[in-house]
């Protein structure tokens, strides 16, 4: 009716914020008191908090990348897939920060500023060195440990009465030494 008074209030979702009244009343107070002379319109507006920041970091003794998608701005609510990949040679070993666990990609909620960590870790490959035929000698290698593209020098050490006749496995031919680079778990035998 002509004269009668309603409160009004405009109430926010957690994520969101109150920005204003529009129509019938103005302004950011809430609530506000409404006195009828007609037929009214209250239009209240919100917005979704935000933006947020997401920051992205590596670590560990590995290599390799993490990645978002989408890339912002980020707001209240929204979703993000992260990914880490780890670089040759080395391995995933999980998140911290806003996300855990080792399992890639996983679903980032965002609630406010964002941080996430991929750890990775070099791996260590192991050589191993033997020997064969009807002849004794001896095969040595420089010292490890060892990772993906790293050197090691191998020999091959004759008895007297007997001959080197050659590397098998991760190297071959008869030069002695030979340098080995690590691409995975190696086996040489003189």
């Amino acid at each position: 009716y002509f004269g009668s008074v309603v409160t009004i209030w405009a109430n926010t979702s957690i994520g969101s914020s109150f920005t204003g009244f529009s129509g019938s009343l103005i302004g950011t107070t809430s609530p506000q008191t409404l006195i009828f002379d007609g037929n009214e319109t209250v239009d209240a507006f919100f917005t979704r908090n935000g933006p947020y920041m997401l920051a992205l970091t590596t670590s560990g003794t590995g290599t390799g990348t993490i990645q978002a998608n989408p890339t912002g701005p980020y707001y209240y609510g929204d979703l993000i897939t992260i990914w880490a990949n780890a670089s040759i040679g080395s391995t995933f070993t999980g998140f911290s920060g806003s996300l855990t666990g080792t399992i890639t990609p996983q679903t980032l909620m965002v609630d406010g500023n964002e941080t996430v960590n991929a750890a990775f870790t070099q791996n260590i490959y192991t050589l191993t060195l033997t020997t064969s035929g009807t002849g004794i000698g001896t095969i040595q290698a420089s010292p490890g440990p060892y990772y993906y593209g790293s050197t090691a020098t191998i020999w091959a050490n004759t008895t007297i009465g007997s001959t080197f006749i050659g590397f098998t496995g991760s190297l071959i031919g008869t030069t002695t030494p030979q340098t080995l680079i690590f691409d995975g778990e190696e086996a040489v035998d003189a």
